[in-house]
C-alpha cells in the first residue's frame, strides 16, 4: 500500500509554482489542475497539486488546498496582495502546515508581522541551486 503526502503549491505567478513543482517531482496530469508525483521511497509517494486558475479564480486554490496535507505558497521578491490571499487560504484550510518558499529574504520581514496561527508556518528561502534538495527535504520529512 502506498502512503505519502499531498502538497498544494500555489503562487501569484503560475510559472514560479510550476518551476518549483517541476524541480521536485514529475508532471503527470494537466487537468483540472497540474499534478506532479514523486516516489520518495518504497511505498511512499509525494503528490503536488498546482492550481491553474489563480489569480482569476481563488476557487482553484481552495479546491487544491482542501485536499492537501501541506499548503505551500511560493513567493517572489516582494509580497503583494495575492501572496496575502494565498497565505490566508492556507490558513483557512485543513492543511497541517503552511510553508512559504521565498526567492530571497523579503518574505521573512513580511511574515515576522502577526499572522493567524503563525506557528503553523515555516519560511524557507530557496535559490536555483538549492531548490530541489531543500524543498524536497521539507516536503518528505513529514
Amino acid at each position: 500500500m502506498l502512503t505519502g503526502a499531498i502538497v498544494s503549491l500555489a503562487s501569484a505567478e503560475m510559472s514560479r509554482a510550476q518551476a518549483l513543482a517541476a524541480s521536485v517531482a514529475k508532471l503527470t496530469d494537466r487537468e483540472p489542475m497540474l499534478m506532479y508525483y514523486r516516489k520518495v521511497s518504497e511505498g511512499r509517494l509525494l503528490s503536488i497539486v498546482v492550481p491553474t486558475g489563480y489569480p482569476a479564480s481563488v476557487m482553484d486554490v481552495a479546491a487544491a488546498i482542501s485536499i492537501a496535507d501541506v499548503g505551500v505558497v511560493a513567493t517572489g521578491h516582494e509580497l503583494d496582495w495575492r501572496d496575502g490571499e494565498l497565505i490566508s487560504a492556507v490558513d483557512a484550510s485543513p492543511a497541517q502546515l503552511g510553508l512559504v518558499a521565498s526567492a530571497d529574504g523579503a518574505a521573512e520581514v513580511a511574515l515576522s508581522r502577526p499572522l493567524p496561527a503563525l506557528e503553523r508556518y515555516l519560511l524557507i528561502n530557496v535559490n536555483a541551486r538549492q531548490r530541489r534538495s531543500r524543498v524536497l527535504g521539507y516536503l518528505i520529512s513529514g
